[in-house]
């Protein structure tokens, strides 16, 4: 019988086995695998076969739980990409793109639902606050490529998208609460004079998240290195491990009611830190089938951990892709001022806030035109929008809530393609930037040595 559940089993299988087969078609310009998954969710749904479908206020539930599994799995594959020690300089820049840039766009983005779409401002203000978070995974192009990539575009949009998962989480939190308020239902409680929305919503559940992954992942590291000196692991640890620790730690900031995405990415961040901190106990080589070198260990679990959270990471991007392209029904392709609203995001609110926050960062001309640019959305919005409508956003909103899912979803589907389009030429052209670049430093260094040596 051909009903949805067997159709989910065969076209699953069938893109799965195809991320491998078609492997060297997305190599070339132009094309990408989340554009190529999106297409395939269109021809299943109701703009195509209308074999598969999808529906916020039916599959509300669904959609949270999917779209929660890939967001907690896309952070800690970003953050086990950043290498870098969480007191280094380099972080300032992600975190003004995930404080300053995503309130400025925020800002901008609710300017817009409420100039361009016409709704109240605490709707606007939701809608700006789940298109918030940033998701290179739709893109990875712009992601760090790997731990030794020390370039601050990449670490830059790694680094934010791994942030702003987290501190977007507050201000839809605010606009459901006084979205509530509005209608004189407590959907969220915000406190007299916001108070409960800035002391627990803000202060404690980004510091806590922040500080208990980073806790989390140093422990949960020495913990498995300290096994690991005695204890040679077996076959299909590394997957087991890796699942196991981002459960653990998403589990455990949850129950201090802390923002658990933010724990994730700062768990993996502190656990890839561990190769640079371990003490080297022999200068000697070390058995690759040895684990008594803590130096060595470290950097054998951390690329492991790295390796299988990229795998992972590329087939929840197979699964999202997917269903964002079964919830584009033809009604919501057909809403023009959706596709305007999208315009307005993409094209005037993420560069205008770029360039008016991140003027004192360490970001080069190109740099800061490309991190205009590539203000990806997608997993994130999805989980968000999800979120609000299982906290009664419906209900609440019973006239503007599927103009919000439109707006939403039309808006990712722009992204993945727009930015899947010109992700390749646009990086080559930054490629070829930063080697003019460092070809004039090379000439500077040569002629400077020259002047010296006939002085």
């Amino acid at each position: 019988m051909l009903n949805d559940h067997v159709l989910w089993y065969v076209v699953v299988g069938l893109l799965t086995a195809s991320m491998g087969t078609l492997a060297p078609l997305l190599k070339r310009p132009w094309i990408s695998a989340p554009q190529l998954h999106l297409l395939a969710g269109l021809a299943i749904g109701p703009l195509g076969l209308g074999l598969i479908s999808l529906k916020w206020t039916r599959d509300v539930a669904l959609l949270e739980t999917l779209s929660e599994i890939a967001v907690i799995v896309s952070l800690y594959a970003a953050g086990m990409k950043m290498r870098m020690p969480l007191r280094d300089g380099r972080w300032i820049t992600p975190t003004v793109l995930a404080s300053l840039t995503m309130t400025a766009t925020v800002l901008l983005v609710t300017g817009a639902g409420f100039l361009i779409l016409g709704l109240a401002l605490p709707a606007a203000l939701l809608l700006a606050a789940v298109l918030a978070p940033t998701d290179p995974v739709l893109a990875d192009e712009v992601q760090v490529e790997d731990p030794d990539d020390d370039d601050r575009l990449r670490r830059a949009l790694t680094g934010e998208a791994g942030l702003n998962d987290g501190t977007a989480f507050p201000l839809v939190l605010l606009a459901v609460g006084l979205i509530g308020r509005a209608i004189d239902q407590d959907l969220h409680p915000l406190g007299e004079g916001w108070w409960r929305w800035i002391v627990v919503d803000c202060l404690w559940k980004i510091g806590g998240g922040l500080v208990f992954g980073a806790l989390a992942g140093r422990v949960f590291g020495r913990v498995i290195l300290f096994i690991r000196r005695r204890l040679e692991p077996g076959p299909g640890a590394e997957e087991l491990l890796t699942l196991g620790l981002i459960g653990l730690t998403y589990g455990l900031a949850l129950l201090i009611d802390s923002y658990a995405f933010l724990a994730v990415f700062a768990a993996a961040v502190s656990l890839r830190g561990l190769e640079m901190n371990a003490p080297v106990s022999s200068t000697e080589d070390v058995d690759d089938d040895t684990y008594e070198d803590d130096a060595e260990g470290a950097k054998r679990l951390a690329e492991e951990q790295t390796r299988v959270a990229d795998t992972l990471e590329r087939v929840v991007q197979l699964f999202l892709a997917v269903v964002i392209g079964l919830l584009l029904s033809p009604a919501r392709v057909g809403n023009p001022w959706a596709w305007l609203f999208a315009a307005s995001v993409l094209c005037v609110a993420r560069p205008a806030a770029v360039y008016a926050t991140t003027w004192f960062c360490d970001l080069s001309h190109p740099q800061r035109a490309l991190t205009a640019w590539f203000g990806i959305r997608g997993i994130g919005t999805v989980y968000y929008l999800s979120h609000a409508f299982g906290l009664g956003i419906a209900e609440a909103l019973p006239d503007s809530s599927t103009l919000l899912a439109d707006c939403a979803i039309v808006t990712i589907a722009a992204s993945v393609m727009l930015h899947g389009f010109t992700v390749t030429p646009l990086m080559g052209w930054y490629s070829r930037c930063c080697a003019d670049e460092s070809t004039a430093a090379a000439k500077e260094d040569d002629s400077q040595t020259d002047r010296a040596e006939i002085a």
